[in-house]
């Protein structure tokens, strides 16, 4: 697979998107529920595995509790998912890989796919005409968004040079890029005021997390942490993401923008956490690593 999707721990994935394609429609099949934990973090957990998979990441939810996420280590595989488990694929058309990150109210998704020659686009899909866009800077050729509004304003970044450089943007609606001045960083999410959350990568092993509140750009770690990365928020302000420990677990975390106050997150009986995206309902969606290795979608719902 090409490209990285997050730089975040040893429970990232390796990963491997201006014209208009029609999408193909594709069956739901039945998904597979697990089971629910309670935990002292304030979240009562559900986890989801995807049928005949040890690897499954939820990555976006709406404030209807729709999902967005792929499945599968060495070839992603897209989808959406209606709790409790009503699963719908979603791969971009002709592509190889897929995986879909973000998801609106709407239910507009976007995300990235990698195409026949081993490119990585990022993608818009809008379900009610069932149109799907490629998306890519003019003039790059990898590209991903990992989050969108109501509006239609989306995040991500494109990668250039052999060291893997990453240039941060925002893209409205009506296809303007808007390229920040911060270097080597990702837009990882966007919420309907605006306000993009991301990380900035300083070396192998340290990254800081921000947030962007209208004009100002908030730079920020997980207390004791050198690797801390914003990967979602809401309109309320509300950040979520994932940290390393000492060691180098990852671990989830919220963060309140308003409070500057964080709170841990780890699924119980997990080895570790990834929390990636969230409601203004407050749910909490991500992944986490089993004790045998698995890697497996949780739904996180306030106590």
């Amino acid at each position: 697979m090409n490209g990285i999707r997050f730089l975040r721990s040893a429970l990232a994935s390796v990963l491997v998107l201006v014209a208009l394609l029609a999408g193909a429609v594709m069956a739901p099949v039945a998904g597979r529920a697990l089971a629910h934990s309670s935990a002292a973090t304030g979240y009562s957990f559900t986890h989801y595995a995807y049928p005949h998979d040890t690897f499954t990441q939820l990555l976006g939810i709406d404030n209807a509790d729709h999902i967005a996420g792929y499945h599968g280590a060495k070839i992603n595989k897209g989808f959406t998912l209606t709790l409790p488990a009503s699963i719908q694929k979603e791969n971009f058309p002709g592509s190889a890989q897929t995986q879909v990150i973000g998801i609106n109210n709407l239910g507009d998704t976007v995300g990235f796919y990698i195409d026949a020659g081993g490119r990585t686009h990022g993608f818009y899909r809008n379900p009610r005409i069932n149109k799907w866009w490629p998306i890519d800077v003019p003039g790059t050729t990898f590209n991903q968004l990992l989050g969108v509004n109501d509006h239609g304003d989306t995040a991500g970044y494109y990668q250039f040079g052999k060291a893997g450089i990453f240039q941060p943007y925002t893209r409205t609606a009506s296809g303007a890029f808007r390229l920040p001045p911060i270097g080597n960083a990702q837009m990882t999410d966007t919420n309907n005021n605006g306000d993009v959350t991301g990380f900035q990568v300083l070396s192998s092993s340290k990254t800081h997390a921000f947030v962007v509140l209208g004009s100002t750009v908030d730079f920020f770690q997980y207390p004791g942490s050198s690797f801390t990365q914003a990967l979602g928020l809401n309109d309320q302000g509300l950040v979520v993401g994932t940290y390393n420990d000492a060691i180098g677990t990852a671990h989830g975390y919220t963060y309140d923008t308003g409070t500057k106050t964080f709170r841990a997150v780890n699924v119980p009986g997990s080895t570790s956490t990834v929390v990636n995206g969230l409601n203004n309902h407050g749910w909490i969606v991500g992944f986490f690593t089993a004790p045998n290795k698995d890697t497996i979608g949780f739904v996180g719902k306030p106590k």
